[in-house]
C-alpha cells in the first residue's frame, strides 16, 4: 500500500467494523430483558407490572400517543420519562418523545419515521429523563411495509 489515502481508508474501515460489531455486540447484550410490541394492536409486554401502550396500531410518520402505567401504588419520583426510537439494524436517526405524569401514567406523543425497507424493526428505549443512571425499558417492535 503505497498510497496514504489507500492505507488512510483501509484504517479507517477497520475501526468503523469494529466500533459496529462492538455497538451491535452492547446493544443486544443490554437488550435480553426487553419486551415485545405487537404493531398490529399497539401493545406491548409488561416489565415488572409496567405496562407500555400505543393509541393504536403503530404506523409510520403519523403522531401515536404513547402512554406507560405504572402499577397501582407505584412511587412517580419523576415528573417526566425520555422515549428514544432507534432503528434496531439499520441507522435511521434518534427519535425522542417526552412523557408527562398524569397520575400513575405517563403520557407523551411519538412519530414513527418511514423507511423504505419491506421490514424494519424498532428498539425502543424508555428512562428517566434528568439522565440518571437507571437502566432503560426496552421495547422492541417490527414494521412491515404493506
Amino acid at each position: 500500500m503505497r498510497h496514504p489515502f489507500i492505507k488512510l481508508f483501509v484504517i479507517g474501515f477497520a475501526i468503523a467494523v469494529l466500533l459496529a460489531f462492538n455497538y451491535r455486540h452492547f446493544a443486544t447484550e443490554n437488550d435480553a430483558f426487553a419486551a415485545e410490541c405487537d404493531a398490529k394492536t399497539g401493545l406491548c409486554e409488561s416489565i415488572s407490572g409496567i405496562a407500555l401502550s400505543f393509541s393504536e396500531p403503530i404506523k409510520v410518520n403519523v403522531p401515536l400517543q404513547l402512554t406507560l402505567t405504572l402499577p397501582e401504588g407505584a412511587k412517580q419520583p419523576v415528573s417526566k420519562l425520555k422515549a428514544t426510537l432507534t432503528g434496531q439494524d439499520m441507522y435511521m436517526g434518534i427519535t425522542e418523545a417526552t412523557l408527562l405524569q398524569q397520575g400513575n401514567r405517563y403520557v407523551g406523543e411519538i412519530r414513527i419515521p418511514v423507511c423504505t425497507t419491506e421490514t424494519m424493526d424498532w428498539r425502543l428505549a424508555i428512562s428517566v429523563a434528568d439522565g440518571s443512571d437507571v437502566e432503560p425499558l426496552i421495547y422492541h417492535f417490527s414494521m412491515t411495509q404493506p
